[in-house]
């Protein structure tokens, strides 16, 4: 099933929660500050979740001290985004079922993962809901050079190894096997969705 495709990612998450004026959405994985402030101002009304797992990750915790930061230096954001940090198991028991219009996640790109992390979230989500991600790769795959298993190791131009997206590959068994279509933002790195 060819996916749908959007502009970027804050055009597909407003897409997808449109007709939702008072959506909760959750983004589980820190994610960038710049769009994330963008995307606040565009939603009001909305109760956004911004959950973080616990590591030792010193990018991790800078972002997630900037997102605090924004949301103290910014009263009109404090009744509209609740910060969570924890154990995935902690960040998934926080929500009841069905209890979710969209959740977007960015924490692992592998296939195992991303497959994986849909099955654990999906009972999370209202029927009609959404559940998206990151790591959606828009090249042409036959491209990358390092292919393992299932996934795409990604190194940049200096070499450094950035991880393995398998994304692409479980995103299109997922559309097979509940026979929805995805739509994708086309970014390079681009975000995914599959409505429940």
């Amino acid at each position: 099933m060819t996916p749908e495709k959007d502009q970027t990612k804050i055009s597909l998450i407003k897409s997808l929660i449109k007709k939702r004026p008072k959506a909760r959405i959750l983004f589980y994985g820190v994610q960038n500050l710049s769009w994330i402030r963008d995307l606040i101002k565009s939603l009001p009304g909305t109760r956004i979740y911004l959950a973080d797992v616990v590591e030792q990750d010193s990018h991790r915790d800078k972002n997630l001290i900037d997102l605090e930061n924004l949301v103290n230096q910014n009263s009109e954001f404090s009744s509209q985004i609740a910060l969570i940090r924890a154990d995935s198991n902690t960040i998934l028991e926080v929500f009841g079922a069905s209890s979710l219009d969209l959740i977007y996640l960015n924490h692992n790109f592998s296939y195992e993962g991303t497959l994986d992390h849909y099955e654990t979230w999906l009972g999370k989500v209202k029927s009609g809901g959404w559940i998206s991600g990151s790591g959606y790769l828009n090249t042409d795959l036959q491209t990358w050079q390092h292919k393992e298993d299932k996934n795409y190791q990604i190194w940049d131009e200096d070499g450094v190894f950035l991880g393995n997206y398998g994304v692409n590959l479980a995103l299109s068994i997922l559309t097979e096997k509940t026979g929805k279509q995805a739509k994708i933002s086309n970014e390079f790195i681009g975000s995914w969705a599959i409505q429940k």
